[in-house]
């Protein structure tokens, strides 16, 4: 893996030389119109990936407490009891 790795790293040499072939196929003015797009689109992105990840949280149900059941279960005869009574007669 090493070695396909090799080819993917440039010399400062070969940077200026992409640099200045950059420049001559765009020119001075379009470089940094298409640098601001890049960054404008990373920005965008980073911003859809937070709003994705606070739509993905769950909400938070402590502002509604869910009524104390545990007494009345015990009992057996609450009609608020999710469980469904037995109340067949063998």
């Amino acid at each position: 893996m090493g070695i396909l790795l090799e080819g993917l790293f440039f010399s400062p040499t070969e940077w200026l030389l992409i640099l200045g072939v950059c420049l001559l196929m765009f020119g001075g003015k379009k470089i940094p119109e298409v640098m601001h797009g890049l960054g404008s689109g990373i920005k965008n992105f980073k911003q859809a990936m937070k709003d994705d990840e606070e739509e993905s949280k769950p909400a938070n149900t402590s502002a509604t407490p869910l009524p104390n059941t545990s007494e009345s279960s015990k009992e057996g005869t609450s009609s608020e009891s999710s469980e469904p009574q037995n109340t067949a007669v063998h």
